[in-house]
């Protein structure tokens, strides 16, 4: 039986935003030796984390359904520690999700109708790119300066524009937007009535005596944030926002809609690695990092590359005269190195490195194998 009157939808017709799947299915791990793509860090959680979700498969509520925005005692324990974080309460309300990729694309369907425009800063993190085109919205990109700042003095908010969506430390930039800068952000977001939605992701992996934002407010603001990184639970997926409780009614009906709610394991296990994961231990895991950190830069600082102060990324740049997709191709075919090409992010010419989830032994094989590479690429551009 013939099936060509059927199709399915046109929201993801770029070919950028399938690129991830196509990639890993084109290229598996047989010829990956040094994988620089992980955005997860190289510790494992705390082992109260195992007991918690031991403990957490012989209760029979676990097997039920639960409140859609979350267990009550992770959700407390959050607010604490965004009560701490933001030096006082700013009376938002919590939303526990499925990771916050889950976490944006509700935050999209909340504040956006079709046709509504958000604004992303390049190099911008491609799944909001993905996440706007599911949702229905048009996603404008913005340019920011040479070390990947956002300038609000130069922004351009349409009558079309519903959100400005930000992401510090950035990803896969690694830049720490200060405090100062997200307040102007938000101050002209507000007035001119736009929702600024700042995404934390990697709130802890600060470098060089930064200190990572800190920016809430009661009105105008949602703050994004994750269990993967800080406290590696990636393959848990759990997640969390804050947001005005006024649109409480509408993120409990999008969060039913889509999740129900987050696997009640996840969520027993993100409550045991926020009780016994404190700041400093988190600052002392990320002090581990730095040893990493710098034996990539003595390679990729060769080649005009932003010393990035969050994150565990390098966005380098390559050659004009070769795609970063043929970039990829060439690493990992020549030299065994998966990385991710910066047409990912919007931005042709660059490679996205990571180095945060590999040993210091693997750093150093891998460093070296990548010094070669970037002298290969550059040398015959």
């Amino acid at each position: 039986m013939s099936t060509s009157n059927l199709s399915s939808s046109n929201r993801l017709s770029l070919e950028e935003t399938s690129w991830v799947t196509q990639f890993l299915e084109t290229y598996g791990q047989e010829n990956v030796i040094y994988n620089l793509t992980m955005g997860t860090p190289f510790w494992s959680p705390p082992t109260s984390v195992q007991q918690a979700i031991i403990q957490s498969c012989g209760l029979t509520e676990t097997y039920r359904y639960g409140a859609t925005c979350g267990l009550s005692q992770l959700e407390k324990e959050i607010g604490k520690l965004l009560d701490l974080k933001f030096a006082s309460s700013c009376g938002n309300e919590v939303m526990i999700c499925s990771g916050s990729n889950q976490g944006f694309l509700n935050i999209l369907l909340c504040l956006c109708s079709p046709g509504d425009e958000v604004i992303l800063f390049r190099p911008y993190y491609f799944s909001h790119y993905t996440a706007c085109l599911l949702a229905g919205v048009k996603p404008v990109v913005v340019d920011t300066d040479s070390e990947f700042l956002p300038q609000p003095q130069g922004l351009r908010i349409s009558v079309n524009t519903k959100l400005v969506v930000v992401v510090s430390p950035g990803n896969p930039s690694g830049r720490v937007i200060s405090t100062d800068l997200l307040r102007s952000l938000y101050q002209l977001c507000f007035q001119r009535g736009v929702w600024l939605v700042i995404d934390e992701a990697y709130e802890h992996f600060t470098f060089d005596g930064m200190e990572n934002s800190c920016f809430s407010a009661t009105d105008g603001v949602i703050n994004l944030y994750t269990f993967s990184k800080s406290y590696s639970l990636a393959g848990l997926r759990v997640g969390y926002f804050c947001y005005p409780n006024y649109l409480r009614k509408s993120m409990l009906e999008i969060q039913d809609t889509i999740a129900t709610h987050a696997c009640h394991l996840a969520q027993h296990a993100a409550l045991a690695a926020l009780r016994d994961s404190s700041k400093e231990c988190i600052q002392n895991q990320v002090q581990e990092m730095v040893p990493r950190r710098e034996i990539f830069w003595q390679v990729v600082s060769k080649y005009n590359t932003y010393r990035a102060n969050g994150g565990f990324f390098f966005f380098v740049p390559i050659p004009k005269s070769i795609s970063s997709y043929d970039a990829v191709s060439y690493l990992i075919h020549k030299y065994g190195i998966l990385v991710f090409p910066g047409q990912l992010f919007g931005m042709p010419n660059y490679l996205r490195i990571s180095y945060g989830s590999l040993s210091l032994h693997e750093t150093k094989e891998a460093a070296n194998q990548l010094n070669k590479a970037l002298a290969t690429l550059w040398d015959n551009r």
